[in-house]
């Protein structure tokens, strides 16, 4: 049954994906949308490997629960800095 529903799922999405792919301004959203989610949830997935071990973590929990509430006060987006700036060089306009 499974099988048959993700059947049909792929022809409903292709239609969505090839017009945000086609459009260049949507296609560019797109881009930096992807790298934000990687910039900022990079934090929140080394912490949660990290606080996922054994021992005594009550220290190491407040250290890295502060590191990232520290990244989000003032974030920091290298991924999308280095697409915004591919953007930027290949735009004629």
């Amino acid at each position: 049954m499974e099988e048959a529903k993700d059947a049909n799922v792929c022809p409903q999405l292709l239609p969505q994906l090839q017009a945000i792919l086609s459009d260049p301004q949507r296609l560019i959203c797109s881009k930096l949308e992807l790298d934000v989610t990687i910039d900022v949830g990079e934090h929140f997935v080394k912490a949660t490997y990290f606080l996922e071990g054994d021992g005594p973590l009550v220290f190491a929990c407040y250290e890295k629960l502060s590191a990232v509430s520290q990244f989000c006060q003032a974030p920091h987006f290298p991924n999308v800095r280095a697409i915004a700036t591919a953007i930027a060089e290949e735009d004629p306009g």
